[in-house]
């Protein structure tokens, strides 16, 4: 299709119990929906949308129970292959209001390139001196900036409620300000939010966290 003129793929009300290896994958798609499904007891993990994939939108999906590979757990270094209800890692689409329970790794893996705003005005929400008081202004920027492209998600009884990574060298710059906009994580068995190899600043706002083991932990 000449300039990604391309007829949307729908993927709507629909059910994947036990797949082996993902519930759902999307490699090289434009303009997928894929919306309002349940995945129950997936190996390998539930929802993966790869770094090809542009212009998709993952909307109030709900992921019950991914589970590790068996062949994983039998390595010696199963952690090396983690897996997650959602793997998001590309950062052209939208991922709102989907809830991941009972992961026995991650809720939400997600690439942070993902939060990163491109208005330069809201670079200022994660300023580089970290330890700047807030002030009026600071507090009337946050409250005019929503991060509408991944916002309102959930994880529950998840090991890890959602694992915020660096994919690719190069993918974000030590200046942008990753936004982590409404996430919501209860009863994680080891970190509500978690940072790997995280380059930008990072400002978690309006997101609620409970009954972890530790909240927050992010790591550069």
């Amino acid at each position: 299709y000449e300039n990604f003129n391309h007829p949307a793929s729908t993927i709507v009300n629909c059910a994947f119990n036990a797949g082996y290896n993902f519930a759902f994958r999307a490699a090289n798609s434009y303009n997928l929906t894929f919306s309002s499904n349940l995945a129950l007891g997936n190996w390998g993990g539930g929802v993966y949308i790869d770094p090809s994939n542009t212009l998709f939108v993952v909307e109030s999906n709900l992921v019950i129970g991914s589970r590790q590979l068996p062949s994983v757990l039998l390595s010696s270094f199963p952690w090396v292959r983690p897996i997650a209800s959602f793997s998001i890692h590309s950062p052209a689409g939208l991922v709102r209001n989907n809830l991941a329970a009972g992961s026995e790794d991650q809720g939400f893996s997600v690439a942070m390139a993902t939060f990163v705003s491109a208005d330069a005005r809201y670079r200022a929400l994660c300023p580089v001196t970290r330890s700047v008081p807030l002030t009026s202004e600071y507090s009337s920027l946050l409250d005019s900036y929503k991060n509408d492209q991944f916002n309102n998600n959930e994880a529950v009884a998840c090991r890890t409620g959602l694992a915020a990574v660096t994919m690719y060298a190069g993918e974000t710059d030590a200046s942008d300000c990753a936004v982590l906009d409404g996430m919501k994580v209860w009863r994680s068995a080891h970190v509500g939010i978690q940072g790997l190899d995280i380059v930008p600043n990072v400002l978690i706002a309006r997101s609620v966290l409970a009954e972890n083991f530790i909240g927050t932990n992010l790591m550069y």
